[in-house]
């Protein structure tokens, strides 16, 4: 969370897959906004991203999945060229 916000990535939701440990609890400290995932599955945790969600593109991370940050920026500068080409 912290090295997307120094990514300069401000617009960050965490919807939360009834966690356990202090995910929540962190999103919260940094003033991230939340949302609560009402089933189990990871599709549904999507859809409510889906939902919550007011940009033109956004990128969904899962828990399990580590980039970089010049992943991330690679990705969203794709992103935007393809948008902008068509």
């Amino acid at each position: 969370m912290d090295e997307l916000r120094e990514a300069g990535y401000n617009e960050i939701l965490l919807v939360d897959g009834h966690s356990v440990d202090r995910t929540v609890e962190l999103a919260s400290q940094r003033g991230i906004q939340m949302a609560a995932q009402e089933g189990v599955k990871k599709a549904e945790a999507f859809r409510i991203a889906i939902r919550c969600v007011d940009t033109q593109s956004f990128l969904i991370m899962d828990s399990q999945i580590f980039l970089r940050r010049i992943q991330i920026s690679a990705i969203v500068w794709s992103t935007r060229a393809d948008l902008t080409d068509n």
